[in-house]
């Protein structure tokens, strides 16, 4: 994953309208053609738990997500809500086809600004 603020004027979902907190976006692509990857689900989980301890039983529950976004055709997604400042979010990054991105302590929003902030992945295809 990677991650930068931004002032973009790309085509992105548009996150939800807030007063507090950071609103995050970013794009899915294929590692090997750079090609969007829709229908990928962008995971930030609670920061009381890792990814790998999420992954541990091979799925996702709804008590270890914080927010999450999917994919659109192009791979671009908006989170469903706003990340807290001052935390750290683990990602997990599953769609068919690809091997799963599963990124412990990958987001850091200490410092960061309130606006839209960019945050990439490339999923590498499952053979």
């Amino acid at each position: 994953l990677q991650s930068c603020t931004s002032s973009s004027t790309r085509a992105t979902p548009t996150p939800p309208p807030s007063s507090e907190g950071i609103r995050a976006s970013g794009h899915i692509y294929d590692y090997n053609t750079g090609d969007g990857v829709e229908g990928a689900t962008v995971f930030f989980l609670d920061p009381s738990i890792t990814a790998s301890e999420a992954a541990d039983d091979n799925r996702v529950t709804q008590d270890e997500v914080f927010t999450y976004g999917v994919t659109d055709r192009d791979g671009y997604y908006a989170l469903e809500d706003l990340l807290d400042v001052d935390m750290v979010y683990s990602v997990i990054v599953i769609a068919d086809g690809y091997y799963a991105i599963i990124a412990d302590y990958a987001i850091d929003t200490t410092g960061w600004p309130s606006e839209v902030t960019d945050v990439d992945g490339q999923m590498q295809p499952a053979d």
